[in-house]
This record gives C-alpha cells, sequence and structure tokens, in this order.
C-alpha cells in the first residue's frame, strides 16, 4: 500500500520540535534569569530587622491562642510592650499570625532566638523580624 505525502518529510518534523525546543529553553532561561533577581532566600529566623528592631512577627499560632497567652509566653524572655494577632475583618476570626513588640532591641533578640520553633497552644510557632510593607 503507498502512502499519500502531506508534503511534510522527517526534516521539517524535526525542525518544529528543535523550534519547541527552542521557545521552552528561551522562556526557562527568563524564569531563571527572574528568579536570580530576587536574590539568595533567607529563613525566617535569620537576618536584620527592618526600621522597628524590636517588633516580632510569630506566625503559625493555633487557632485557640490568644494576645493574652502570647504575651504571658513572651514575657518569659523579656518585656513585653505590645501583641497583637491579626483577625479576619468579617469573621473576626484569627488569621494564625500576629505581631510582638519588645520593650528594647536586646529583649527582641533573645525572644526570636528563643521562641522561635517553641510549641504554643500545641503547635510551633515561627518567630522573625516583623517588616513593614510598602509606604
Amino acid at each position: 500500500a503507498k502512502q499519500k505525502s502531506t508534503g511534510s518529510t522527517a526534516a521539517d518534523a524535526r525542525a518544529s520540535v528543535s523550534s519547541s525546543a527552542a521557545d521552552v529553553g528561551a522562556s526557562s532561561r527568563k524564569v531563571a534569569q527572574g528568579l536570580a533577581g530576587l536574590g539568595p532566600t533567607r529563613p525566617l529566623n535569620e537576618g536584620r530587622p527592618a526600621g522597628d528592631e524590636s517588633n516580632l512577627f510569630v506566625g503559625d499560632l493555633a487557632r485557640q491562642t490568644t494576645e493574652a497567652m502570647l504575651e504571658d509566653v513572651f514575657k518569659t524572655v523579656g518585656d513585653v510592650v505590645a501583641v497583637s494577632i491579626k483577625k479576619d475583618k468579617r469573621t473576626g476570626h484569627h488569621l494564625g499570625y500576629g505581631f510582638v513588640k519588645m520593650a528594647s532591641h536586646a529583649d527582641a533578640l533573645r525572644a526570636k532566638e528563643k521562641m522561635h520553633n517553641a510549641d504554643v497552644g500545641g503547635r510551633r510557632i515561627r518567630v522573625g523580624w516583623a517588616v513593614k510593607n510598602g509606604v
């Protein structure tokens, strides 16, 4: 049986595959270049504070954790000025993160080191320097 020619040859098929591979390669390079521009990432518990050197971010809070509980836990490592757990404006349920302001940078540094990965309300919390959103 004789096959009909569609005008397409094996060389045309190889050229098409090669062209597609080049497009994918170019896309991958663009993504890699974009990621390279972000610079190295750092774990939450490293780095310097931005702005207020006594304000800490506290994440992965258990749902039953209250501001009073968080304050009591952080008081064990230094003087606490304020505690705020962020809540959903519509439901009032807390969002699982908050901020603790310590009396001094030394207290905040000690709290960050001692409280990161501590068990609070049955969950290990994350503690890092609070970073202000864009001005």
